[in-house]
């Protein structure tokens, strides 16, 4: 092997420069082998490094995906709630708004119906309650209207008595004088 030879070789005087040259191949062919395993480990380790890469692309490919494909639900989601709440809000206000409009008519008589629970059910009851309490009003002012033509026609009429009696009065007073 090559120890051996290298120590038959040291054991000759003249044989320095065989040594020398056969050490420096020895050498050469050491080193050209562990260039060789390390150019080998380094081209692993890249290969290993390049399909990490691979794989942590791929991952945040797929984690941009998911992201986007949850922002684009949760928008559509906003979207329809809010539609929702403002047909919520809508549908009640229209509502009360043609209740309203027969109103400012004078007719009283028509009543909001919302029986959803919470504030638009409280408006709706606090609206037919002033639309009662007017119509009430406008019946007493009616009914005072009448009472107040009737004593007017009262008083026109006894009005007239005493005028047609103060007029008899003057007639007999005027034979008589």
């Amino acid at each position: 092997s090559a120890r051996t030879r290298l120590l038959r070789l040291s054991a000759e005087a003249n044989a320095k420069a065989e040594l020398k040259n056969s050490l420096f191949h020895d050498l050469e062919l050491s080193y050209e082998g562990l260039r060789s395993s390390i150019q080998a480990a380094v081209d692993f380790e890249r290969n290993n490094a390049d399909q990490s890469g691979r794989q942590i692309q791929d991952a945040v490919a797929k984690a941009q995906t998911a992201i986007l494909s949850g922002l684009s639900v949760a928008f559509v989601l906003a979207v329809l709630a809010g539609v929702m709440l403002l047909r919520a809000i809508n549908r009640p206000l229209t509502h009360l708004v043609g209740a309203m409009q027969p109103m400012s008519g004078g007719d009283f008589s028509r009543g909001l119906n919302l029986r959803r629970g919470g504030e638009f059910e409280v408006l709706a009851n606090g609206f037919n309650l002033m639309a009662d309490s007017l119509q009430e009003m406008i019946r007493r002012i009616q009914k005072s209207g009448l009472q107040i033509n009737t004593s007017a026609t009262e008083i026109a009429a006894t009005a007239q008595e005493q005028l047609s009696t103060a007029s008899e009065v003057a007639a007999t007073t005027s034979e008589i004088g």
